[in-house]
């Protein structure tokens, strides 16, 4: 079984950005420490896991509620069952929280990943999918590091997969507006 791209792409569109009338600043539907936002998502996609998209690696921008295809090259551990269509992949940007709040940096980026992850999860209900718990990159780090194109600054906190699921529960966000290709200078 497959996940529709569409599926995903609403799915997804909880971790999107908001306008709000009189805020400069993006919103979004989670919380972060100092509103930095320093947590960014990665998509790896598993060959057939979504329909209409390739397997690889792909980045979440969320202010423009865009998936960018970074490579074709993804880490299969992260897939445990064979069910498993997709593996979110958390990322903490430390440059962005760390000249902020130092040595509390590692723990609010937990903080915001585990806050998104949740949100997914309520919003997975809702389409058909099922999504397994966070969990730890411990011997992956360096690998989804390289594959992702993360910069230096930047480290993988946590992972967690997405299933196809028998019935929907739930409520549901818009979509993502389009899927683009990306090279490593553009992010």
């Amino acid at each position: 079984m497959t996940i529709e791209q569409s599926t995903l792409s609403r799915l997804l569109a909880a971790l999107t950005s908001l306008s709000i009338d009189d805020i400069p600043v993006a919103k979004y539907r989670y919380g972060s420490a100092g509103s930095l936002y320093p947590v960014q998502l990665y998509v790896q996609v598993r060959q057939d896991g979504v329909s209409g998209l390739s397997q690889g690696i792909y980045y979440l921008q969320p202010e423009k509620a865009q998936l960018y295809f970074i490579s074709d090259e993804i880490a299969p551990q992260l897939f445990e069952q064979p069910e498993q269509a997709v593996a979110l992949i958390f990322v903490a940007k430390d440059s962005a929280i760390q000249p902020i709040y130092g040595a509390l940096a590692e723990s609010f980026s937990a903080i915001e990943a585990g806050s998104m992850a949740e949100l997914v999860r309520a919003q997975a209900q809702g389409y058909a999918i099922h999504s397994a718990p966070l969990k730890s990159v411990e011997g992956n780090a360096e690998h989804l590091a390289k594959i992702c194109a993360l910069e230096p600054q930047s480290r993988v906190l946590a992972t967690m997969t997405l299933s196809p699921a028998s019935q929907p529960q739930g409520h549901h966000f818009a979509q993502l507006a389009t899927v683009k290709r990306i090279s490593e200078s553009s992010l």
